[in-house]
């Protein structure tokens, strides 16, 4: 029962991981290049145009990435939590039978709620990702 749910958490964590690194660094890029198209067109020397992005910026990116990253990556989330449920109701005799696979937990929540029930609760999460992504990625790219 204590490892119930950690296969799909440990399936979540490297695509939220390389999806919120992917979505900041693109964006990031993206605006820095459209920055020094602007800079070289207005004929300002290279070393005037900005190296870092402004704090905004950054608090933006950052919280779109932890979005992206978030929805792309809640299913697997909401299945590990309904596993660690199950789990919990067994152990204390309210729900019967044998522990359910992650497969079987999809095909449940889609055969219950269809394809929208993959992401019931997903905005509750954003309250958390969005700002903590901003804020991380805004004070490294500061410290860095």
């Amino acid at each position: 029962g204590l490892y119930r749910g950690v296969g799909p958490t440990l399936l979540g964590i490297l695509p939220y991981a390389g999806l919120k690194f992917y979505s900041y660094q693109s964006m990031k890029i993206a605006f820095q290049q459209r920055q020094g198209v602007a800079a070289a067109a207005a004929g300002a020397p290279s070393s005037d145009r900005p190296a870092k992005l402004p704090v905004p910026i950054m608090l933006l990116f950052g919280g779109v990435s932890g979005l992206v990253a978030q929805t792309v990556t809640y299913p697997l989330d909401l299945i590990r939590r309904r596993q660690q449920v199950d789990s919990m109701l067994r152990t204390r005799g309210t729900r019967d039978g044998h522990a359910r696979t992650s497969l079987v937990v999809l095909r449940s929540i889609i055969a219950e709620h269809g394809m929208k029930g993959l992401f019931r609760g997903v905005s509750i999460n954003y309250i958390k990702a969005v700002p903590s992504t901003a804020i991380g990625f805004t004070v490294y790219d500061q410290l860095k």
